[in-house]
Formats: C-alpha cells, structure tokens, sequence
C-alpha cells in the first residue's frame, strides 16, 4: 500500500524517514490512517487505496472513510488526534492525543456493568473484577493528553463505588 500510495523514504543513517511532500502512513491491523499535506493529496492517496484494494477485492467503508482536516480531528484506535491554535508555539499550532469520546463512553459503560453484575457480593470480588479493567484501560490511555479525563473517571468509580456500598449496606448512613 506504501507504493500505491507514493511514499518515498530518505536514505542514510535514518530509513524509516519520509520524503518531504511524501504522505505518512500510519496501519495497525486492518486500521490505517493517510495523512496529507493538501485536500487534493489526500482526494489523490483515496483514490489510489482504493484501487489498490479493489485489484484485492477489497473496498473502503464509505461510513469509516473521510478527509478531514487536522483542526477538526479524527478518531483513530481509540484516540482522538487534534491539532489546535495556541500563541505560544512558533508554529501556531499544538497536536494533541486525547481518548476518544466514544472510548470514554464505553468505559463507562463497561464499569457500570460490572458494578451492576457484582451487586450482592463480596467487596473483594468486586475489587479483584474492576482493578485489572481500570489498570487495562489506564495503562493503554497513559501515554496520551488524559489527565482530565483520568480525574473524571476516578470521580465516576468513586460514585460507583458509593452507590455500590450502599446498596449492599442500606441501613447505614450514607457518610
């Protein structure tokens, strides 16, 4: 797919360098992202992924495929890749790797179900099921601009956790 999409390396100490004008390619399984310099470079790498597909039998999913601009974002593997305008750079602009909305959502989910599905039983079980969950989820995010979002789910086991003790302790006060 590199050479479909005209990528060109530089030579020397560093073979993993592209060319200046070159797009970059970034895949992980069967995910990928083309990033381009121009709307028409990028119009120019779709058409040219998606004939090489198609010579595969392959096609693009319309719904999961769109050119984008780098200040909107985009989600890919569970991030979200944005770059915004700040007066401090020389540049102007900061990139910033952030969990995805969608991501979050899901985790929440997923810890609601758990607190849910461990209702009535002991709170070692609850916490020997919910701490490899959180640790997963907080070792895969660690890496990117998740600070806040970590305060914000630390607050939500918090609440699950109070709304979890209570109803396994209903006659005790709430504090």
């Amino acid at each position: 797919m590199e050479n479909a999409l005209g990528i060109e390396y530089r030579g020397g100490i560093s073979a993993t360098t592209i060319k200046p004008h070159c797009p970059v390619f970034v895949r992980y399984a069967d995910d990928f992202v083309v990033i381009c310099h121009t709307k028409d470079d990028a119009l120019e790498a779709k058409r040219r992924v998606a004939a090489f597909l198609a010579e595969r039998g392959l096609y693009l999913s319309e719904e999961k495929t769109g050119i984008r601009h780098i200040t909107e974002g985009f989600d890919f593997l569970g991030f979200n890749i944005r770059s915004y305008r700040v007066p401090d750079r020389a540049a102007g602009m900061k990139t910033l790797i952030k969990p995805s909305k969608d991501a979050i959502k899901a985790f929440r989910r997923k810890l609601r179900e758990l607190f849910r599905a461990h209702v009535g039983v002991d709170q070692g079980q609850l916490i020997a099921a919910a701490n490899p969950v959180i640790r997963g989820w907080c070792n895969y995010y660690r890496h990117s601009v998740a600070a806040k979002v970590f305060a914000d789910i630390e607050h939500y086991v918090h609440v699950r956790q109070r709304r979890w003790s209570h109803r396994s302790h209903p006659r005790k006060l709430k504090h």
